[in-house]
């Protein structure tokens, strides 16, 4: 309960606070880019790619309802994952400054033909005039 009520807080905050807005041009086609880049690399299992794009102190939040955090562990994460080829549509872009957040739906298609759809959020920071991923969560469609 007490968690339903934090995320309820949150979110009043920040609808109140306004901060949040549309993308510039610029700015929807670097976040493009990269989304081109991960799902690129991911496609053509290049992993230090994908992890490449990530902070150092990223966060994984997969469908499993793990805590995966750092380069590192997440790399060793994604390498049980990948071989699976991805299709992604952004749903919704929004920035605050220095930070994006980018949602949308994905499907997955495995060596094996297993086909995965689900939900994403990612959060990208920039830093150092870099946009690098911070956090990222998946959901599967049941």
């Amino acid at each position: 309960m007490r968690r339903c009520v934090a995320l309820i807080a949150f979110c009043v905050f920040v609808s109140s606070t306004g901060a949040w807005a549309a993308c510039s041009s610029a700015e929807e086609k670097q976040i493009a880019d990269i989304r081109s880049a991960w799902l690129s690399n991911w496609n053509t299992k290049q992993l230090d790619n994908v992890i490449n794009l990530y902070a150092t102190n990223a966060t994984y939040l997969p469908a499993d309802g793990t805590r995966v955090s750092g380069q590192n562990d997440i790399r060793a994460y994604m390498q049980k994952l990948i071989g699976s080829k991805d299709s992604v549509q952004s749903v919704t872009l929004d920035c605050s400054g220095d930070i994006v957040y980018d949602s949308g739906t994905y499907t997955a298609v495995g060596d094996d033909g297993k086909h995965v759809e689900g939900s994403y959020l990612v959060v990208l920071k920039r830093e150092n005039g870099k946009w690098l991923v911070v956090q990222h969560a998946s959901t599967t469609k049941p």
